[in-house]
C-alpha cells in the first residue's frame, strides 16, 4: 500500500471505541488506563508558575510573580476533563518509503486515526496539522468536538497528490511546530508523527518553546531499512524529477558509514527529547501500530511512577 486507504482510516473508528483512551469507564484495553494515567484534560486545579511564553492566554498572568520578577509569569492548571488534542503529521514525499510492512505515510495515517478517533470518543476536540503538498506547505484543522474537520484530515492522507515532492520539505516540520507555538492553545496535547529525518536547525528551538507551553508527544516512524542495508547488490532509486541514485548495498563499508549515520542521528534525537523531556513513542513500518501505542505508553507510565 502506498498511500493510506481513507476506508481503513474511518473502519479505525471501531477499533478506536475499544480503546477508550482517557475514559472514566471500565475497558478491557490496556491502552485505556494507561493513556488516563500519562494525559489529563483541561481542568481548574492550579498547578504550577512559569514564564510566559508567546501565544499563551493573557488572562493567566500571574500578575504578583510578574511585579517580582519583572518577567511575565503564567498560571498553569492542572488538566482534568475536556482539553484539545493535535495531531500534527508529515506527509511530505520522504514519508512514502518502506521495505517491510507497508510504507512510512501508511503506518503515521493509522496512528493518526487511532488518536484522534480515542481521543473523539473521550469528547475531548481533535485537531490537526497536516505537514505536505498542500497550499502553504501545511494544512491546519482547528480543534472541535465535531468529527467533520478529523474526517477531511484523513481524506487528506489518503490523496496522493499529498505526498508530491516540492522544494521545501526538508524545512516543512519546523515550519510546522513554529506554527503551533503561535497558534495552538495552552495546555493542549500535542502529537507529532514523522520520521524526523529531515529536521532543520529550527527544530529543536522550537520544540523547546512549544514543550514548555503544551504535553508534547513525539512518534518516530521507522523502517528496517533506516539503519541497516542489506547486500543486495547495486539499487537504483528515482524521484519525482527523474533524477536517478545508484546505491552499491554489497559495499561493505558503505554500509557500516550508513548504520554509524543513523546512529548519530537517534543520539541526536534522543539528546533533544531528554532535553526538554518530551516522551517518545517509537512506530514502525513493519509492527502493529496498536501494540506500539501500547508499549510506548506503558513506557511512559513507568518513566511517570518513577519520576
Amino acid at each position: 500500500m502506498i498511500c493510506p486507504d481513507i476506508e481503513e482510516l474511518l473502519a479505525l473508528q471501531r477499533q478506536a471505541k475499544v480503546l477508550q483512551f482517557a475514559s472514566n469507564s471500565k475497558t478491557k484495553s490496556k491502552l485505556a488506563g494507561n493513556y488516563a494515567s500519562v494525559f489529563r484534560g483541561r481542568g481548574m486545579e492550579f498547578d504550577e508558575v512559569r514564564q510566559y511564553v508567546a501565544g499563551d492566554d493573557v488572562r493567566n498572568i500571574d500578575w504578583r510573580v510578574t511585579a517580582r520578577t519583572n518577567i511575565p509569569h503564567l498560571k498553569v492548571f492542572k488538566e482534568e476533563r475536556e482539553r484539545s488534542v493535535i495531531i500534527c503529521v508529515d506527509a511530505s514525499a520522504h514519508m512514502q518509503f518502506g521495505t517491510r510492512g507497508t510504507f512510512k505515510a501508511v503506518q503515521a495515517a493509522r496512528a493518526v486515526a487511532l488518536l484522534g478517533w480515542g481521543a473523539a470518543h473521550n469528547n475531548d476536540k481533535v485537531g490537526g496539522l497536516v505537514v505536505g503538498n498542500v497550499k502553504n506547505g501545511m494544512k491546519f484543522y482547528k480543534p472541535s468536538n465535531s468529527r467533520h474537520a478529523f474526517f477531511q484530515m484523513l481524506k487528506l492522507l489518503s490523496e496522493e497528490d499529498t505526498y508530491k515532492t516540492t522544494k521545501t520539505d526538508n524545512s516543512r516540520l519546523d515550519d510546522a511546530v513554529k506554527a503551533m507555538v503561535k497558534t495552538v492553545t495552552t495546555g493542549s496535547l500535542i502529537f507529532i508523527i514523522a520520521d524526523f529525518n529531515h529536521i532543520g536547525s529550527e527544530f529543536e528551538k522550537n520544540l523547546s518553546a512549544l514543550s514548555r507551553k503544551c504535553k508534547v508527544v513525539l512518534l518516530p516512524v521507522c523502517d528496517p531499512a533506516d539503519g541497516n542495508i542489506e547486500a543486495l547488490g547495486s539499487l537504483v532509486f528515482i524521484n519525482d524529477e527523474q533524477d536517478k541514485v545508484i546505491l552499491d548495498t554489497s559495499n561493505a563499508k558503505g554500509r557500516r558509514a550508513y548504520l554509524a549515520s543513523w546512529q548519530n542521528w537517534q543520539k541526536l534525537f534522543s539528546d533533544i527529547t531528554v532535553k526538554f523531556n518530551v516522551p517518545v513513542i517509537w512506530l514502525y513500518t513493519n509492527q502493529d501500530v496498536y501494540e506500539c501505542l501500547v508499549a510506548g505508553l506503558n513506557k511512559m507510565k513507568a518513566s511517570k511512577v518513577r519520576g
